[in-house]
């Protein structure tokens, strides 16, 4: 809905620890360390260093039960990839897409101690 500029520094998430996935029924929360969190309430994709990428919507809970095994990671670094969409890189270089999927109402919220980023 909102999209996101791709001059926005995102900068601020590399380094920072996942500390937990939190699931809910429409929203799956990745919290890191630093008081910053992602709340997905769009498509998501999570590609393993491995192999083959897997789609996901907050609203199925078993989709979101790939990022579990992500906890205790840290971001290497984020890219920007335009339209909104994000790409995570961990380091063990398992990959988390984020989507900007959502055309009438948020896709997904950044926070941190620099603020909130509305996508």
């Amino acid at each position: 809905m909102y999209g996101l500029n791709q001059q926005v520094d995102l900068s601020f998430l590399s380094d920072r620890k996942l500390l937990q996935v939190c699931v809910g029924e429409f929203q799956v929360i990745l919290r890191f360390d630093g008081d910053t969190t992602i709340t997905l309430e769009c498509a998501f994709g999570y590609t393993p260093k491995s192999g083959q990428k897997l789609l996901g919507v907050p609203s199925s809970q078993n989709s979101a039960a790939c990022l579990l095994g992500l906890v205790g990671l840290q971001v290497m670094h984020v890219n920007n990839l335009g339209n909104g969409n994000l790409e995570i890189v961990l380091t063990n270089r398992d990959r988390v897409e984020i989507y900007d999927s959502n055309a009438d109402t948020e896709s997904y919220q950044i926070s941190s101690p620099r603020g909130m980023i509305i996508v």
